[in-house]
């Protein structure tokens, strides 16, 4: 699992800019093939993610055929900006635009 978002780094905040919750909940759950993931935070600028899952009754690298009953999983992400990248608007040292997420 990741370290929480917003833990280290050397930004004034340590709350997350961006966050994004999801949880399903399944009665039965069977892959045909083993699922391909990636998660990604593309753009400028220099910042800290974390991405992370808690499963119930569904491990963290499946078998193809297999099923899975009563399945749980809560889905976590977050990312934080350290430091816009230079030519950023939100760069130019205004505290009014950088209050605004």
């Amino acid at each position: 699992m990741s370290r929480p978002p917003g833990t280290g780094g050397s930004g004034a905040s340590s709350e997350p800019d961006i966050s994004f919750e999801a949880t399903v909940r399944g009665e039965r759950l069977r892959f045909e093939e083993e699922p391909r993931t990636a998660v990604g935070f593309p753009g400028a600028g220099e910042r800290e993610s974390s991405s992370r899952s808690e499963r119930t009754n569904l491990p963290y690298t499946v078998a193809p055929g297999q099923e899975y009953r009563d399945i749980l999983v809560h889905y976590r992400l977050a990312t934080r900006l350290i430091r816009a990248a230079e030519g950023d608007p939100g760069d130019e040292g205004d505290d009014e635009a950088s209050d605004h997420r």
